[in-house]
């Protein structure tokens, strides 16, 4: 079995079952060809969003992440995730460290 480390902001998995550390490890299942994912409590600025708030780690938000990108053969996007926070899938670091994060305005706005 090939290994892909996924990074998030507390901890690692594998496709093997290793480490769990987020409920959006089932999402993130069904995207695993992407080898950087950072999945964040934190919004994104000119990130794709979520139309709808839907529940951390439920299967209808790997469909919702799927529609809101708007070239799939892109390897590299961040989506804001109404609700909770963000993801980025990339294929190299350089990408991640160009991300812009904003706290998370209360009451919540839908783009920061």
């Amino acid at each position: 079995m090939n290994y892909k480390t996924i990074l998030f902001v507390a901890g690692t998995f594998n496709e093997n079952g290793g480490k769990r550390s987020s409920v959006a490890n089932d999402i993130v299942n069904g995207i695993l060809e992407h080898e950087l994912v950072n999945i964040t409590d934190v919004f994104i600025y000119n990130g794709g969003n979520l139309q709808d708030i839907i529940p951390c780690g439920a299967i209808e938000e790997f469909y919702e992440i799927i529609n809101v990108i708007s070239n799939k053969k892109s390897v590299n996007f961040a989506i804001n995730l109404r609700g909770h926070g963000s993801i980025v899938f990339a294929d190299n670091v350089e990408f991640l460290n160009e991300i812009d994060y904003s706290s998370r305005p209360f009451p919540e706005k839908y783009n920061p």
